[in-house]
């Protein structure tokens, strides 16, 4: 077998190359269909390698920022931009600076890390929040990283 594997190697990349381009979109199915099945049993795995694994995720972007660093400062610059457009000129900075650091100050006491998250998303399909003290509040980043810009008060169903 990997005899003719040396010698036939244009063939089975062509043969791997077709049944990957056959296949991929299935395995993406079959795979989201398992994670909407198990959710409970996914999240306990993701959970417990993360504890295994406390810095994979730093390393992992450290790695993609090393790959391609210029990635990452537009997407950061583009974050900023976004921010500052939805940031209207009565806005209160001293008031949002206070946001942030009661954030840091409740994440200190309780070993829980908390993000200052934007009630109405500053970006999304179906409306665009503003970046003002009244549309701010503090909650455990778990819970902000889980919400992204998807859901929000009084958001029609």
């Amino acid at each position: 077998m990997a005899k003719y594997r040396e010698s036939n190697m244009d063939k089975q990349r062509e043969w791997n190359r077709r049944s990957y381009r056959n296949n991929a979109v299935s395995i993406c199915e079959k795979t989201l269909a398992y994670h909407r099945a198990n959710k409970d049993k996914v999240a306990m795995w993701a959970k417990t390698y993360r504890a295994k694994h406390p810095n994979q995720e730093k390393i992992l972007y450290q790695k993609q920022y090393a790959r391609d660093p210029l990635r990452f400062y537009m997407k950061n610059r583009r974050r900023y931009a976004t921010k500052l457009n939805a940031t209207p000129s009565w806005a209160n900075p001293v008031y949002m600076k206070d946001m942030y650091t009661i954030a840091k100050i409740v994440s200190e006491a309780t070993g829980i890390k908390h993000h200052v998250d934007h009630i109405v998303p500053l970006k999304s399909r179906s409306v665009c929040g503003l970046h003002v003290e009244h549309n701010l509040q503090v909650i455990p980043a778990s819970q902000n990283c889980r919400k992204q810009n998807s859901n929000w008060p009084d958001m029609a169903a």
